[in-house]
């Protein structure tokens, strides 16, 4: 398991990418947890689709999930992101 993260003007997306249908997400919710951030990416082998995730300590964060033959367009994906981030309102 790695973690990466794209950075986008002046904050980073974390990005997950997990092949198992087990998948736990501990790292990322430890990231998630000492982050300003409230948006992650799931690379996975299941559907696209968002979700509303809570981290053990309380923190509530967006995670996309986006299918793995989608990696190809993860910067038309992490683009639509950035015009939507706080920070660049």
């Amino acid at each position: 398991m790695r973690n990466n993260s794209f950075g986008l003007d002046m904050y980073l997306i974390p990005i997950e990418v997990k092949t198992g249908s087990n998948a736990k997400l501990r790292s990322l919710h430890l990231f998630m947890e000492e982050s300003k951030e409230k948006v992650a990416l799931r690379l996975w082998n299941g559907p696209m689709t968002s979700d509303t995730v809570t981290t053990q300590k309380g923190k509530s964060f967006t995670l996309y999930n986006i299918p793995l033959y989608y990696a190809g367009y993860l910067q038309v994906f992490l683009d639509r992101i950035s015009d939507t981030h706080p920070c660049n309102k």
